[in-house]
């Protein structure tokens, strides 16, 4: 996903990783946020509850994370063994 001059990648990974932000014209790490591994979904930019939020399906939950810093807002679990491959709405 690009927005704002920088490109949100679902990486997947611990050490706050599994979210990660690229400058756009240079390719410099950003940001990284949360510790889930990744799933089939791709990030998506939207406004919940009057909060701007990156939201990505994650094996195994929902998370909302905060476009500026990738720090994690909310996850929601989403058990279960098959691949999560919706794309957030």
């Amino acid at each position: 996903m690009v927005y704002d001059g920088q490109v949100v990648v679902s990486a997947g990974g611990s050490d706050g990783r599994s979210l990660v932000a690229y400058a756009a014209d240079t390719g410099e790490p950003l940001w990284g946020g949360g510790n889930s591994p990744s799933g089939y979904a791709s990030p998506m930019l939207v406004t919940l509850t009057g909060v701007r939020q990156v939201v990505i399906f994650n094996h195994g939950s929902v998370v909302g994370h905060d476009p500026v810093d990738g720090r994690v807002l909310w996850r929601f679990p989403w058990p279960g063994s098959q691949p999560h491959v919706a794309q957030p709405l």
